[in-house]
Protein backbone atom coordinates (compact mmCIF):
# COMPACT_ATOMS: atom_id res chain seq x y z
CA UNK A 1 0.00 0.00 0.00
CA UNK A 2 1.07 3.44 -0.98
CA UNK A 3 2.13 5.35 2.58
CA UNK A 4 2.52 9.21 2.58
CA UNK A 5 5.58 11.07 4.13
CA UNK A 6 5.13 10.46 8.08
CA UNK A 7 5.45 13.48 10.29
CA UNK A 8 9.14 14.20 11.52
CA UNK A 9 10.05 10.75 14.13
CA UNK A 10 14.05 11.70 14.01
CA UNK A 11 15.79 10.14 17.15
CA UNK A 12 18.52 12.42 17.31
CA UNK A 13 20.72 12.95 20.02
CA UNK A 14 18.17 14.49 23.02
CA UNK A 15 19.30 17.91 24.34
CA UNK A 16 18.29 19.36 27.69
CA UNK A 17 15.90 21.93 27.27
CA UNK A 18 16.01 25.63 29.39
CA UNK A 19 14.85 25.05 32.74
CA UNK A 20 12.87 28.08 32.16
CA UNK A 21 10.34 25.80 30.04
CA UNK A 22 7.50 25.02 31.16
CA UNK A 23 4.43 22.64 30.39
CA UNK A 24 0.59 23.29 31.29
CA UNK A 25 -0.26 24.36 34.25
CA UNK A 26 -1.52 20.66 34.88
CA UNK A 27 2.07 19.61 35.52
CA UNK A 28 2.83 21.21 38.69
CA UNK A 29 6.21 18.91 38.83
CA UNK A 30 9.98 19.81 39.13
CA UNK A 31 10.75 21.46 35.60
CA UNK A 32 13.60 18.77 35.20
CA UNK A 33 11.62 15.48 36.63
CA UNK A 34 9.17 14.78 33.48
CA UNK A 35 12.58 15.61 30.82
CA UNK A 36 14.38 13.15 32.74
CA UNK A 37 12.16 10.40 32.77
CA UNK A 38 11.63 10.83 28.80
CA UNK A 39 15.54 11.36 28.23
CA UNK A 40 15.37 7.60 30.31
CA UNK A 41 12.49 6.36 27.72
CA UNK A 42 14.64 7.97 24.60
CA UNK A 43 17.81 5.87 25.42
CA UNK A 44 16.32 2.55 26.30
CA UNK A 45 14.09 2.83 22.89
CA UNK A 46 17.37 4.07 20.75
CA UNK A 47 19.19 0.98 22.26
CA UNK A 48 16.26 -0.96 21.00
CA UNK A 49 14.57 -1.96 24.52
CA UNK A 50 11.37 -0.70 22.42
CA UNK A 51 9.38 -2.58 25.03
CA UNK A 52 10.95 -1.57 28.27
CA UNK A 53 10.94 1.87 27.15
CA UNK A 54 7.10 1.33 26.86
CA UNK A 55 6.67 -0.10 30.31
CA UNK A 56 9.20 2.68 31.82
CA UNK A 57 7.14 5.04 30.48
CA UNK A 58 3.88 3.74 31.42
CA UNK A 59 5.02 3.41 35.18
CA UNK A 60 6.25 7.27 34.98
CA UNK A 61 2.42 7.88 33.93
CA UNK A 62 1.06 6.34 37.39
CA UNK A 63 3.07 9.00 38.68
CA UNK A 64 2.61 11.78 36.52
CA UNK A 65 -0.83 11.44 34.60
CA UNK A 66 -1.46 14.59 33.40
CA UNK A 67 1.70 14.90 31.21
CA UNK A 68 1.19 15.57 27.66
CA UNK A 69 4.57 15.42 27.38
CA UNK A 70 5.03 11.78 28.54
CA UNK A 71 1.48 10.84 26.54
CA UNK A 72 3.38 12.14 24.09
CA UNK A 73 6.33 9.96 24.09
CA UNK A 74 3.92 6.64 24.86
CA UNK A 75 2.42 7.54 22.07
CA UNK A 76 5.86 7.75 19.81
CA UNK A 77 6.90 4.66 21.36
CA UNK A 78 3.72 3.01 20.41
CA UNK A 79 4.33 3.73 16.74
CA UNK A 80 7.81 2.65 16.80
CA UNK A 81 6.64 -1.12 17.79
CA UNK A 82 3.61 -0.95 15.30
CA UNK A 83 6.21 -0.74 12.71
CA UNK A 84 8.30 -2.64 13.33
CA UNK A 85 5.72 -5.55 13.88
CA UNK A 86 5.66 -6.34 10.27
CA UNK A 87 4.52 -10.11 10.86
CA UNK A 88 1.77 -10.02 13.31
CA UNK A 89 -0.80 -7.79 12.18
CA UNK A 90 -3.05 -8.10 15.57
CA UNK A 91 0.14 -6.72 17.59
CA UNK A 92 0.57 -4.10 15.05
CA UNK A 93 -2.98 -3.64 15.92
CA UNK A 94 -3.27 -3.26 19.33
CA UNK A 95 -0.14 -0.64 19.17
CA UNK A 96 -2.00 1.75 17.27
CA UNK A 97 -4.49 1.59 19.36
CA UNK A 98 -2.87 2.21 22.46
CA UNK A 99 -0.87 4.71 20.94
CA UNK A 100 -4.14 6.63 19.63
CA UNK A 101 -4.90 6.65 22.91
CA UNK A 102 -1.75 8.18 24.45
CA UNK A 103 -1.99 10.68 21.41
CA UNK A 104 -5.38 11.93 21.97
CA UNK A 105 -4.68 12.24 25.38
CA UNK A 106 -1.46 14.57 24.70
CA UNK A 107 -3.58 16.53 22.11
CA UNK A 108 -6.16 17.13 24.94
CA UNK A 109 -3.54 17.88 27.68
CA UNK A 110 -1.25 20.25 25.44
CA UNK A 111 -4.05 21.69 22.74
CA UNK A 112 -1.79 24.16 21.11
CA UNK A 113 1.06 21.30 20.27
CA UNK A 114 1.48 20.87 16.53
CA UNK A 115 3.90 17.73 17.38
CA UNK A 116 0.85 16.32 19.35
CA UNK A 117 -1.68 16.44 16.58
CA UNK A 118 1.03 15.18 13.96
CA UNK A 119 1.02 12.15 15.92
CA UNK A 120 -2.12 11.60 16.84
CA UNK A 121 -2.83 12.09 12.67
CA UNK A 122 0.27 9.11 12.56
CA UNK A 123 -1.58 6.72 14.34
CA UNK A 124 -4.86 6.90 13.39
CA UNK A 125 -3.53 7.04 9.63
CA UNK A 126 -1.63 3.57 9.96
CA UNK A 127 -4.75 2.50 12.02
CA UNK A 128 -7.32 2.99 9.06
CA UNK A 129 -5.70 0.47 6.93
CA UNK A 130 -7.04 -1.95 9.60
CA UNK A 131 -10.42 -0.36 10.62
CA UNK A 132 -10.82 1.75 7.83
CA UNK A 133 -11.90 4.45 9.91
CA UNK A 134 -10.89 7.55 7.49
CA UNK A 135 -13.97 10.04 8.62
CA UNK A 136 -11.16 10.01 11.91
CA UNK A 137 -8.12 11.14 9.61
CA UNK A 138 -9.29 13.45 8.10
CA UNK A 139 -10.99 14.83 11.40
CA UNK A 140 -7.33 14.89 13.21
CA UNK A 141 -5.97 16.17 9.96
CA UNK A 142 -8.36 19.35 10.26
CA UNK A 143 -7.33 19.62 13.86
CA UNK A 144 -3.73 19.78 13.29
CA UNK A 145 -4.32 22.58 10.46
CA UNK A 146 -6.62 24.37 12.95
CA UNK A 147 -3.62 24.12 14.96
CA UNK A 148 -0.91 25.10 12.16
CA UNK A 149 -2.64 28.33 11.93
CA UNK A 150 -2.85 29.00 15.48
CA UNK A 151 0.92 28.93 15.50
CA UNK A 152 1.09 32.70 14.01
CA UNK A 153 -0.72 33.57 16.96
CA UNK A 154 2.01 32.20 19.05
CA UNK A 155 -0.35 30.27 21.16
CA UNK A 156 1.27 27.49 22.01
CA UNK A 157 4.24 29.27 23.92
CA UNK A 158 6.51 26.61 24.94
CA UNK A 159 5.42 22.85 24.31
CA UNK A 160 6.93 22.32 20.72
CA UNK A 161 10.19 23.93 21.52
CA UNK A 162 10.20 21.46 24.32
CA UNK A 163 9.59 18.39 22.10
CA UNK A 164 11.90 19.20 19.72
CA UNK A 165 14.84 19.75 22.14
CA UNK A 166 14.11 16.23 23.80
CA UNK A 167 13.33 14.41 20.73
CA UNK A 168 15.94 16.12 18.30
CA UNK A 169 14.74 18.80 15.69
CA UNK A 170 14.79 22.54 15.01
CA UNK A 171 11.82 24.76 13.64
CA UNK A 172 12.30 23.51 10.48
CA UNK A 173 9.95 20.31 11.84
CA UNK A 174 6.75 23.00 12.15
CA UNK A 175 6.74 23.57 8.38
CA UNK A 176 7.40 19.72 7.67
CA UNK A 177 5.13 18.32 10.11
CA UNK A 178 2.22 21.39 8.68
CA UNK A 179 3.21 19.92 4.75
CA UNK A 180 2.28 16.29 6.34
CA UNK A 181 -1.01 17.09 7.33
CA UNK A 182 -1.73 18.76 4.09
CA UNK A 183 -0.82 15.96 1.92
CA UNK A 184 -2.39 13.51 4.08
CA UNK A 185 -5.58 15.10 4.24
CA UNK A 186 -6.46 14.53 0.16
CA UNK A 187 -5.35 11.20 0.64
CA UNK A 188 -7.46 10.30 3.42
CA UNK A 189 -10.54 11.62 1.40
CA UNK A 190 -9.59 9.58 -1.34
CA UNK A 191 -9.78 6.07 1.00
CA UNK A 192 -12.34 7.30 2.07
CA UNK A 193 -13.82 7.75 -0.99
CA UNK A 194 -12.48 4.44 -2.31
CA UNK A 195 -14.53 2.40 0.95
CA UNK A 196 -17.42 3.66 0.73
CA UNK A 197 -17.87 3.03 -2.74
CA UNK A 198 -16.73 -0.35 -2.14
CA UNK A 199 -19.56 -0.54 0.15
CA UNK A 200 -22.16 1.33 -1.83
CA UNK A 201 -21.39 -1.71 -4.35
CA UNK A 202 -21.95 -4.18 -1.98
CA UNK A 203 -25.45 -2.79 -0.91
CA UNK A 204 -26.27 -2.68 -4.59
CA UNK A 205 -25.84 -6.28 -4.72
CA UNK A 206 -27.98 -6.41 -1.59
CA UNK A 207 -30.76 -4.53 -3.41
CA UNK A 208 -30.29 -6.40 -6.43
CA UNK A 209 -31.21 -9.90 -3.93
CA UNK A 210 -34.05 -8.41 -2.34
CA UNK A 211 -35.39 -6.62 -5.21
CA UNK A 212 -35.64 -10.36 -7.23
CA UNK A 213 -36.76 -12.06 -4.12
CA UNK A 214 -39.82 -9.06 -3.96
CA UNK A 215 -40.34 -9.62 -7.83
CA UNK A 216 -40.06 -13.38 -8.21
CA UNK A 217 -40.93 -14.64 -4.87
CA UNK A 218 -43.67 -13.02 -2.98
CA UNK A 219 -47.27 -13.24 -4.00
CA UNK A 220 -49.59 -10.19 -5.30
CA UNK A 221 -51.40 -10.21 -1.61
CA UNK A 222 -48.00 -10.02 0.32
CA UNK A 223 -46.94 -7.24 -1.64
CA UNK A 224 -49.79 -5.73 -0.63
CA UNK A 225 -49.62 -6.49 2.82
CA UNK A 226 -46.31 -4.95 3.25
CA UNK A 227 -47.14 -1.74 1.40
CA UNK A 228 -50.09 -0.84 4.19
CA UNK A 229 -49.60 1.68 6.30
CA UNK A 230 -51.92 1.42 9.57
CA UNK A 231 -51.80 4.54 11.08
CA UNK A 232 -52.28 8.06 9.83
CA UNK A 233 -49.31 10.30 9.16
CA UNK A 234 -50.76 12.94 10.91
CA UNK A 235 -51.44 10.63 13.99
CA UNK A 236 -47.91 9.99 14.18
CA UNK A 237 -46.80 13.69 13.93
CA UNK A 238 -49.08 14.26 16.98
CA UNK A 239 -47.42 11.45 18.45
CA UNK A 240 -43.85 12.83 18.73
CA UNK A 241 -45.00 16.39 19.28
CA UNK A 242 -46.69 15.29 22.33
CA UNK A 243 -43.45 13.29 23.40
CA UNK A 244 -41.75 17.21 22.24
CA UNK A 245 -39.40 15.46 19.87
CA UNK A 246 -38.79 17.87 17.40
CA UNK A 247 -35.80 16.09 15.97
CA UNK A 248 -38.32 13.03 14.97
CA UNK A 249 -41.04 15.38 13.89
CA UNK A 250 -38.25 17.40 11.60
CA UNK A 251 -36.96 13.76 10.28
CA UNK A 252 -40.47 12.70 9.68
CA UNK A 253 -41.54 15.93 7.37
CA UNK A 254 -38.46 15.38 5.32
CA UNK A 255 -39.19 12.13 4.39
CA UNK A 256 -42.61 13.15 3.66
CA UNK A 257 -41.77 16.14 1.24
CA UNK A 258 -39.36 14.04 -0.51
CA UNK A 259 -41.77 11.07 -1.02
CA UNK A 260 -44.48 13.34 -2.31
CA UNK A 261 -41.79 14.92 -4.58
CA UNK A 262 -39.85 12.15 -5.92
CA UNK A 263 -43.05 9.55 -5.36
CA UNK A 264 -40.76 7.19 -3.46
CA UNK A 265 -39.84 6.91 0.14
CA UNK A 266 -36.45 5.40 -0.52
CA UNK A 267 -33.51 7.80 -1.34
CA UNK A 268 -29.48 7.92 -1.02
CA UNK A 269 -27.46 10.74 0.73
CA UNK A 270 -24.90 12.09 -0.29
CA UNK A 271 -21.56 11.96 3.03
CA UNK A 272 -20.19 15.09 1.80
CA UNK A 273 -22.80 17.18 0.75
CA UNK A 274 -25.78 15.85 1.94
CA UNK A 275 -28.15 15.87 -1.35
CA UNK A 276 -30.83 13.54 -1.70
CA UNK A 277 -31.76 11.00 -4.64
CA UNK A 278 -34.16 8.76 -5.53
CA UNK A 279 -32.36 6.30 -7.70
CA UNK A 280 -29.12 4.50 -7.61
CA UNK A 281 -27.76 6.18 -10.51
CA UNK A 282 -28.24 9.55 -10.31
CA UNK A 283 -26.30 8.94 -7.05
CA UNK A 284 -23.22 7.29 -8.31
CA UNK A 285 -23.17 9.84 -11.00
CA UNK A 286 -22.87 12.58 -8.79
CA UNK A 287 -20.08 11.19 -7.27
Amino acid sequence: MGKRKSCSTSDEPPVTPPSTTVDQPLESVHPEIIPAIIRRAIALRQSGEHEKALNFIKDSISSYPLSGKLRYTEGRIHLSLAKNATVDDEAKVKHLEDGVRSAQLAVDLLPNSLHCACLLVNLVYELAFFDQDWDRVIEACMSGLKIACKRGLKIEKSADYWIRKLFGGDESMIEDEKQSIIMQLPDARKKQLKAITKKLKDNKEDILKYKSFWNNTLSDEKKRGFRKVNIEIGELESHFKSLKYQLAVDLLLEAIDFAKKHKTWKFWECYDCVNKFSDWESYINHF
